[in-house]
Protein backbone atom coordinates (compact mmCIF):
# COMPACT_ATOMS: atom_id res chain seq x y z
CA UNK A 1 0.00 0.00 0.00
CA UNK A 2 1.21 3.45 -0.91
CA UNK A 3 0.82 6.20 1.84
CA UNK A 4 0.02 10.55 -0.20
CA UNK A 5 0.40 12.56 2.12
CA UNK A 6 -0.81 15.69 1.84
CA UNK A 7 1.74 18.62 2.56
CA UNK A 8 -0.96 21.35 2.17
CA UNK A 9 -0.75 23.96 5.24
CA UNK A 10 -3.91 22.12 7.24
CA UNK A 11 -6.50 19.23 6.41
CA UNK A 12 -9.12 20.40 4.14
CA UNK A 13 -7.54 23.12 2.82
CA UNK A 14 -8.53 24.75 -0.83
CA UNK A 15 -5.14 23.17 -2.33
CA UNK A 16 -6.17 19.77 -1.29
CA UNK A 17 -7.75 19.10 -4.97
CA UNK A 18 -5.28 20.52 -6.99
CA UNK A 19 -2.52 18.39 -5.20
CA UNK A 20 -3.60 15.18 -3.79
CA UNK A 21 -6.09 13.57 -6.35
CA UNK A 22 -3.65 13.90 -9.21
CA UNK A 23 -1.72 11.84 -7.47
CA UNK A 24 -4.25 9.64 -6.10
CA UNK A 25 -5.57 8.88 -9.77
CA UNK A 26 -2.37 8.26 -11.03
CA UNK A 27 -1.28 5.25 -8.11
CA UNK A 28 -4.30 4.45 -7.24
CA UNK A 29 -4.90 1.89 -10.58
CA UNK A 30 -1.41 0.30 -9.39
CA UNK A 31 -1.34 -0.43 -6.09
CA UNK A 32 -4.08 0.92 -2.95
CA UNK A 33 -3.04 4.18 -1.32
CA UNK A 34 -4.08 5.89 1.93
CA UNK A 35 -4.17 9.70 1.98
CA UNK A 36 -3.08 11.22 5.38
CA UNK A 37 -2.19 15.04 6.38
CA UNK A 38 1.27 15.04 7.68
CA UNK A 39 -0.13 16.25 10.58
CA UNK A 40 -1.63 12.49 10.80
CA UNK A 41 1.24 10.54 9.54
CA UNK A 42 2.57 8.25 12.51
CA UNK A 43 6.12 7.21 12.79
CA UNK A 44 4.32 3.31 14.05
CA UNK A 45 2.62 2.77 11.31
CA UNK A 46 5.28 3.65 7.93
CA UNK A 47 6.72 0.03 8.29
CA UNK A 48 3.32 -1.01 6.81
CA UNK A 49 3.54 1.25 3.47
CA UNK A 50 5.78 0.04 0.25
CA UNK A 51 5.98 3.55 -0.85
CA UNK A 52 5.60 6.67 0.32
CA UNK A 53 4.79 10.04 -1.97
CA UNK A 54 4.70 13.33 -0.63
CA UNK A 55 2.19 16.21 -2.55
CA UNK A 56 2.84 19.78 -3.78
CA UNK A 57 1.60 22.73 -1.99
CA UNK A 58 1.11 25.89 -3.24
CA UNK A 59 3.97 28.64 -3.86
CA UNK A 60 3.21 30.42 -0.71
CA UNK A 61 2.73 27.44 1.68
CA UNK A 62 5.35 27.27 4.25
CA UNK A 63 3.02 25.59 6.98
CA UNK A 64 5.73 22.24 6.98
CA UNK A 65 8.44 24.56 7.17
CA UNK A 66 7.46 26.03 10.90
CA UNK A 67 6.71 22.35 11.63
CA UNK A 68 9.77 20.22 10.95
CA UNK A 69 9.80 18.32 13.79
CA UNK A 70 6.73 16.44 12.05
CA UNK A 71 9.03 15.24 9.64
CA UNK A 72 11.67 13.31 11.73
CA UNK A 73 10.29 10.14 10.47
CA UNK A 74 11.97 10.92 7.20
CA UNK A 75 15.10 10.63 8.36
CA UNK A 76 14.59 6.68 9.16
CA UNK A 77 13.07 5.93 5.94
CA UNK A 78 14.69 8.14 2.85
CA UNK A 79 16.55 5.08 1.75
CA UNK A 80 13.71 2.52 0.92
CA UNK A 81 10.71 4.53 0.30
CA UNK A 82 11.13 8.17 -1.16
CA UNK A 83 11.76 8.49 -4.68
CA UNK A 84 10.79 11.61 -7.33
CA UNK A 85 7.46 11.39 -8.95
CA UNK A 86 7.23 14.67 -11.96
CA UNK A 87 4.45 15.97 -14.19
CA UNK A 88 5.96 17.39 -17.52
CA UNK A 89 4.29 19.60 -19.94
CA UNK A 90 2.65 16.50 -21.88
CA UNK A 91 1.13 15.42 -18.68
CA UNK A 92 3.31 12.64 -18.49
CA UNK A 93 4.97 11.46 -15.02
CA UNK A 94 7.96 9.56 -14.33
CA UNK A 95 9.31 8.13 -11.20
CA UNK A 96 12.70 8.04 -10.18
CA UNK A 97 14.21 6.32 -7.43
CA UNK A 98 17.51 7.60 -7.63
CA UNK A 99 18.83 6.28 -4.08
CA UNK A 100 18.01 2.56 -4.72
CA UNK A 101 19.97 2.62 -8.10
CA UNK A 102 16.60 1.76 -10.05
CA UNK A 103 16.17 3.37 -13.78
CA UNK A 104 13.46 6.04 -14.44
CA UNK A 105 10.17 4.69 -15.41
CA UNK A 106 7.84 6.69 -17.45
CA UNK A 107 4.10 6.41 -17.72
CA UNK A 108 1.64 8.25 -20.03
Amino acid sequence: MILVVDMNWKRGSLAFNEFVPPIVSVVQPLEECVVKHFLDVKQAELESYSKIILSGTTLKDHATLKQIEKFDWIKNLWQTHFGNLCWDANNRFSFQCPLKGLPASRYG
